[in-house]
């Protein structure tokens, strides 16, 4: 098992099979059972070493199986998943695993095993069955962090994409408002073909605004809002005053309640890179929020103009 600091980025992806966040019991286990077969992984722990969990169960010896164990103990909404998956690989088989290492272990009441010594022990097991060449383990990682740059990688591999587009807002009334603000930003087909030719064109980013409406109350659900809160907002325009909005193209300020003398060449020559930034401040509370799109370049219309669905 290596451990690595591993940031996950675009490189770093390419060069990955599979990303399983959590360095648990199951984390674990599917992180050698994928190496093993040849897959290169990625295993993302948020604490500062796997296997928190496994190390305080069972008064610190882990109860590591239970030779009751059976579809009936468990909870799906397809109850024949735990058929198949017990049936595939069965107490026995982890006990197997665990006497393969050495590993002395007893049988209290109601079959549940638990290791002669340390939990520690089925910790060390587990990493020992994460071959070192194929997976990765990072600690100390954000989820929050993998998913912003997976979402970042995901926006700059946008068809016919020359240049990632980011926004980022604050002073939004909440972060829901200042979310709905960035992603209207992003979304903006008048904002993106700015961003391919280079204009720091305000207007634009000042209308996008001025259009952004809150995500529905599905969406809204998902995030945690509750459901009356959810309905009431969902879907509504995000009300803002123009005198208070600050728009910055690429670091410079163009907008602050008014138009902003400013050097438009400068301004497009520091578009001309992998990613544009747009940042605004709404001036209404705390609220952040950021999104992600990509550039409108001639080459999407082509590719999605070139075929028929």
């Amino acid at each position: 098992m290596a451990i690595s600091g591993c940031v996950i980025n675009a490189a770093c992806v390419s060069e990955l099979d599979v990303i399983i966040l959590g360095a648990g019991a199951a984390g674990l286990y599917c992180a050698g059972q994928a190496g093993q077969r040849g897959l290169r992984v990625a295993l993302l722990e948020k604490a500062d070493a796997p296997g928190k969990k496994i190390l305080i169960s069972g008064g610190g010896r882990c109860n590591f199986t239970n030779l009751g164990s059976g579809p009936g103990n468990y909870l799906s909404a397809n109850p024949h998943f735990a058929k198949s998956a017990l049936a595939r690989y069965t107490p026995a088989d982890f006990i197997a695993l665990v006497e393969k290492h050495g590993i002395a272990w007893h049988e209290k009441t109601l079959g549940q095993l638990f290791c002669d010594g340390s939990a520690k022990q089925i910790v060390a097991m587990l990493l020992a069955e994460c071959p070192a060449d194929t997976v990765k383990l990072s600690c100390e990682v954000e989820v929050e962090a993998v998913a912003r740059s997976l979402a970042q990688q995901q926006a700059a591999d946008g068809e016919g994409a020359n240049s990632l587009l980011t926004c980022q807002v604050s002073g939004a009334t909440d972060d829901i408002e200042a979310r709905a603000l960035a992603r209207a930003v992003v979304q903006s087909s008048l904002v993106k073909a700015a961003i391919h030719g280079r204009d720091p064109n305000w207007g634009r980013i000042a209308g996008a605004l001025g259009n952004a409406q809150i995500a529905d109350d599905v969406v809204l659900e998902m995030v945690g809002v509750p459901p009356d809160a959810a309905r009431t907002r969902g879907g509504r325009r995000v009300d803002l005053d123009p005198s208070r909005v600050r728009i910055a193209i690429a670091g410079t300020e163009v907008f602050a309640g008014l138009p902003v003398p400013f050097d438009t060449g400068a301004v497009s020559a520091s578009m001309a890179t992998d990613e544009v930034l747009i940042r605004v401040d709404v001036g209404q509370g705390t609220g952040t929020g950021e999104a992600f799109g990509c550039d409108l370049s001639e080459e999407y219309v082509i590719e999605n103009s070139e075929y028929s669905t």
